[in-house]
């Protein structure tokens, strides 16, 4: 069913990757899927489009910055080498933080690279941490653990969790990213008893 989607999808797009949102579901799902040795040549001209959207932004029933977190994200996926050559000029070429900042510092974490979210995202999520009153606390909180473990910091991200967790013992997103970072820690076994 995954393929059979992926091929309505494709359809869809009838060879224009001017839909972004579509476009990064292809990119999404062809990934699930594994990949393909050879990326056709939709598949190509989308990475090139991403890259593109990236760089600018500029992407059709979107906001600009919309756009390229989303472009970021579904580059990181498709062409890992391309978008570490795209996004790390943009990031850190910009000037102040904001949230394409943070989106791109956090994909070139997970592109084996942490110097840019320890430097780029972790501040700005400790800043907002700080900032944060009452409910938003719990979201701040939540922000922190995930720019800690992209950037490696699997024991803090723990106790970053953790706390989300003493607070709302029902969270569920705080028990899942908990895990990841015990499994990151070594700890499988801890990791597969917070999840059940």
């Amino acid at each position: 069913y995954k393929r059979a989607a992926l091929l309505e999808l494709r359809a869809g797009l009838a060879g224009d990757p001017a839909d972004l949102e579509r476009a990064c579901d292809v990119i999404e799902l062809s990934h699930l899927l594994g990949g393909y040795s050879e990326p056709t040549r939709l598949e190509q001209r989308l990475r090139e489009r991403l890259a593109e959207i990236s760089r600018h932004g500029q992407a059709r029933g979107l906001g600009t910055n919309r756009a390229r977190q989303l472009a970021a994200r579904a580059l990181t996926r498709a062409a890992p080498a391309m978008a570490r050559g795209v996004l790390a000029p943009q990031v850190t070429s910009m000037r102040g933080a904001n949230e394409v900042q943070h989106a791109m510092a956090r994909c070139l974490g997970l592109l084996g690279a942490p110097e840019f979210v320890l430097e780029r995202a972790l501040p700005v999520s400790q800043r907002r941490l700080r900032d944060a009153r009452g409910a938003e606390r719990v979201t701040a909180l939540n922000e922190v653990g995930i720019d800690q473990l992209y950037a490696g910091q699997f024991s803090d991200a723990l106790i970053s969790f953790q706390r989300i967790r003493w607070v709302k013992p029902n969270e569920w997103y705080a028990a899942f990213n908990a895990a990841c970072a015990l499994a990151h820690l070594g700890r499988k076994d801890d990791a597969l008893r917070l999840l059940r």
